[in-house]
């Protein structure tokens, strides 16, 4: 069963304060969980007892009055054959309020136009009628931070807006943003 990952005792990588707002620091990860510090991120314990961090939990869109998690869509686009890696984001729209795109990268040799269609179609299946994909973006690369996040509020603006203007100090190869803006372009 999914739920949300808590911990009881500190590790060295735990944060333990926030610079110069130490309530800040408290209401943030210990209100909501009293004697808990919420890690913000959702994890299944299987029947072996093995822990499996599924991703954030504060990742959700609101689409036509339905909370879904960006993680649940990404899973699904994730598990399409050809998919080697997706994203999803929420993005504006005039009649659902948001509604999610994927940007998918592709194991060489698959048909993108193919490919688009059969995600589309695998997180309809997968997710629900109330998660149909507004777009799927095929991108050569994903824009990532030095550590391999990948900077979804790039992939927003890109899908949103069709350029990228925001700070993408932390990007870690500009090529990543290019491939993006070109796969928006192409839809």
């Amino acid at each position: 069963m999914r739920g949300n990952l808590v911990l009881k005792q500190p590790f060295p990588t735990l944060a333990r304060t926030i610079w110069d707002d130490p309530e800040r620091y408290v209401q943030s990860y210990f209100q909501r969980f009293p004697g808990y510090y919420s890690t913000s991120d959702e994890a299944v314990l299987d029947r072996d007892g093995q822990l499996w961090v599924l991703g954030r939990s504060n990742d959700v869109i609101n689409v036509a009055a339905h909370r879904i998690s960006t993680m649940e869509i990404e899973s699904a686009a994730s598990g399409c054959d050809g998919v080697v890696e997706a994203a999803v984001v929420g993005v504006r729209d005039a009649l659902r309020g948001t509604v999610p795109v994927a940007f998918v990268t592709l194991k060489p040799g698959i048909d993108p136009a193919i490919a688009a269609t059969d995600v589309s179609a695998h997180v309809e299946k997968a997710v629900g009628t109330f998660a149909r994909l507004g777009n799927v973006f095929v991108s050569a690369a994903l824009p990532k931070t030095r550590a391999g996040k990948i900077m979804r509020r790039l992939l927003r603006e890109a899908a949103e807006t069709g350029a990228i203007t925001g700070d993408t100090s932390g990007l870690e190869d500009q090529s990543a943003l290019e491939a993006v803006l070109a796969a928006v372009r192409e839809r």
